[in-house]
């Protein structure tokens, strides 16, 4: 299966190949933002836990991460669903397109 980097405007016919580019960046850096907001938590709670501990231990981690994942992932998450309906492409097709093998 192709990764979402290596889709190609040829792969969705019609497709204006400068917003196809723009979407592709959205969705690479909605991707790396969720993997920043998951190292937080983990992070937080290995931090927090152990010196504060009960439930406030807990919760902490679980602020950090919905703090970061909603005031930094949520614009560049609603920037590339914003793009997709835009261009026409649903996650059908785009994992029908990740399924073929690359044109040649």
């Amino acid at each position: 299966m192709r990764k979402i980097s290596e889709l190609t405007p040829d792969d969705f016919p019609g497709v204006d190949a400068e917003k196809f580019a723009a979407w592709k960046e959205a969705e690479k850096s909605a991707g790396k933002n969720q993997m920043i907001a998951t190292a937080i938590l983990i992070g937080a709670a290995i931090i927090t836990i152990p010196l504060i501990g009960g439930a406030i231990g807990y919760f902490l981690p679980l602020l950090a991460y919905f703090a970061f994942s909603i005031f930094v992932g949520m614009p560049n998450g609603k920037k590339a669903r914003r793009l997709m309906e835009e261009l026409g492409i649903t996650r059908a097709a785009i994992q029908e397109a990740r399924r073929r093998e690359p044109p040649e």
